[in-house]
């Protein structure tokens, strides 16, 4: 799975580049890769798997970076402020992904460790980029669709 590629391209910034971080592996609880996980952050004990996660956002308020997916958990990290590297997983989310980059919002890799190594290193290198994709991203997505569709049904529902 992709999760491990990421903890792969993490690993190297670990035992090549002598970066120290905290990781937080978030996955769902159907995957069939969480005992793989499990078993590869073993190694190293600032690495942790949490799985079934309802409630993403204390995650997002200590995060410097994120690695995803394109999609609905793209928009809530966007809304944070969280700055995020996007993989997509599918035909659509290749698009999404592919208009996120070109504007800015988001950094793209493939879904290989190479891939996801070098926007690493793009990440980290730079403060600036990531203060940069953060206000972008928090100017794209404010939080506060899901209350303007509530006030525009109770509007209707009122008529």
């Amino acid at each position: 799975g992709i999760s491990i590629k990421i903890l792969k391209a993490i690993e190297t910034f670990f035992t090549k580049k002598n970066y120290i971080f905290l990781v937080n592996v978030i996955i769902g609880i159907e995957s069939p890769h969480i005992k793989n996980l499990k078993l590869f952050s073993s190694k190293y004990p600032n690495i942790n798997i949490h799985v079934n996660i309802k409630n993403m956002m204390p995650f997002y308020k200590i995060s410097d970076l994120a690695i995803g997916a394109p999609g609905l958990s793209n928009m809530e990290r966007l809304a944070a402020g969280l700055p995020t590297i996007i993989i997509s997983q599918n035909k659509t989310q290749e698009y999404l992904k592919y208009e996120l980059v070109k504007y800015g919002y988001s950094v793209g890799a493939k879904n290989t460790v190479d891939s996801i190594s070098e926007a690493i290193i793009e990440m980290v290198s730079s403060n600036t980029k990531l203060k940069i994709l953060s206000i972008k991203g928090m100017k794209l997505v404010d939080g506060k669709g899901a209350q303007r569709i509530s006030q525009y049904i109770n509007k209707e529902l009122i008529k």
